[in-house]
């Protein structure tokens, strides 16, 4: 059982967090904080925080920025675990609740709506795959008494997808006042005040001759307050750190639709570093295409580098015979792009566009921002630099996209040239596990490398 406060509890939205837990079955509303204390159901509300008088197992904060320092300073004193659901916070703010998270749970997002957080991954998606061709725009639309312009859900749609475009965006909120085109450098920002609309969010990719609109309309507050007690009964029980609501894949859309906790439900912790995951992208370097396998690279993969023991072997993998074979290695890595948190390319030589190796993130710990690199090149196409090539480029996209903490490469003790590879992509020497393969009639040690976010920017690369 989770003992929820309600900050805000006499607004519009803490009726509506009261409503949804007595709902269920798994949590309680024990308190609520609210300038205008009137009782309208059986718990307390009080003024202020300090002036609770049960400690909940967690806030929910359905009020206004004003309450901001008096709610942290409650936590942070209590360690008590805090929902932030309001919006129209000042940076200052938004830095004091990062600072806070590194002592207590904080789960922060500028919507709690799971539609509209599938939304954010779907406007992240689009940008990715059209890039500048198309034009952004995002409108919004919200009832008379909102007080912020734009909403903080249209912020944080338009910095999701900034980030996807490696922040090459600058916003425009009030066009009437520039007498000029429009830069491709813009998203436009646009803010409709009127009646009781809940709250309705366009995001707009106008091309040449064509336009494409997601779109997400709240029809009650209902939906943002399920949000805000599903995430107060996953929050209970976390460690400190920063947590938003992320929607990967068909599961967690269709769990949305039942609106309870379940571990299909994607909470991502971050702290200083969120993971963010947008799949297998392809990655141009100046001699290599690293991209999804497809299955005419069959023959490929067989030839160069599958039914090669002495390849297979270092990669730890097993010969394959046939090419009939190779097909249902890749069946199973064609299926595997289906998932936003899957990573494995095909390593594509410009010159003659053939298939000669492969590279992947083939271990991704979500919840500690690491990944581990594995890579395979065939004997033909080694000691040129390609698999440095990749690797640098795989290494870039996994801190630049997908926001990793740690990168780690490891390889076998008597694999002197991965051992060379790792070395000039500039990763540090960790240790070493002895014995750790029996290969041969031999034993063979593992090596260990790694390199962390904030040497990779000490070193201009981000």
């Amino acid at each position: 059982m989770t003992n929820i406060a309600i900050c805000g509890a006499n607004g519009k939205m803490g009726k509506n967090v009261y409503a949804c837990a007595e709902e269920r079955d798994d949590c309680k509303v024990v308190a609520g904080i609210d300038l205008f204390t009137k009782q309208y159901a059986d718990f307390p509300i009080v003024e202020t925080p300090d002036k609770l008088p049960v400690k909940p197992d967690v806030i929910i904060d359905f009020s206004n920025p004003a309450s901001l320092e008096g709610l942290l300073s409650y936590c942070l004193s209590t360690g008590t675990p805090l929902v932030i659901a309001s919006t129209g916070y000042s940076d200052e703010q938004i830095a004091a609740i990062k600072n806070a998270s590194q002592q207590i749970p904080l789960f922060f997002t500028f919507n709690m709506s799971l539609g509209i957080n599938l939304l954010v991954q779907l406007a992240k998606k689009a940008a990715a795959v059209l890039g500048d061709q198309f034009d952004i725009e995002i409108v919004e639309k919200h009832h008379n008494q909102k007080i912020d312009a734009p909403s903080g859900t249209a912020i944080m749609l338009a910095n999701a997808i900034n980030e996807t475009l490696d922040n090459s965006k600058h916003y425009v909120y009030d066009r009437h006042s520039r007498r000029q085109k429009r830069e491709k450098s813009e998203i436009g920002m646009h803010a409709i005040r009127g009646g009781t609309i809940v709250g309705e969010h366009d995001v707009i990719f106008a091309g040449h001759d064509e336009v494409i609109t997601l779109s997400h309309s709240a029809a009650s507050k209902a939906v943002f307050a399920n949000g805000a007690v599903n995430a107060a009964v996953f929050l209970k029980d976390q460690p400190a750190g920063m947590y938003d609501a992320r929607i990967r894949g068909k599961d967690q859309l269709l769990h949305a639709l039942t609106a309870q906790v379940s571990n299909r439900i994607s909470f991502s912790t971050g702290g200083k570093a969120m993971l963010t995951h947008i799949g297998t992208q392809t990655i141009e370097t100046d001699r290599l295409i690293l991209r999804k396998f497809e299955y005419s690279d069959c023959d490929a993969v067989f030839r160069n580098w599958a039914s090669d023991e002495k390849v297979q072997s270092m990669y730890s993998e097993p010969v394959y015979s046939t090419p009939e074979e190779v097909k249902g290695l890749l069946d199973k890595y064609i299926g595997g792009y289906a998932r936003d948190d899957y990573y494995r390319w095909a390593i594509i030589d410009k010159e003659n566009g053939e298939c000669i190796g492969q590279i992947a993130y083939f271990l991704v710990d979500s919840k500690n921002h690491f990944a581990e690199i594995e890579y395979c090149i065939g004997v033909q196409f080694q000691c040129r630099g390609y698999a440095t090539e990749a690797a640098k480029a795989v290494i870039d996209f996994g801190f630049r996209k997908m926001n990793l903490h740690k990168v780690q490469i490891c390889t076998k003790t008597i694999n002197a040239a991965s051992k060379r590879v790792i070395e000039k992509c500039g990763l540090t020497y960790e240790g070493t596990l002895r014995d750790f393969f029996f290969m041969k009639g031999h034993y063979v040690g593992r090596l260990y490398f790694s390199i962390l976010r904030e040497e990779y920017e000490k070193r201009g690369n981000l």
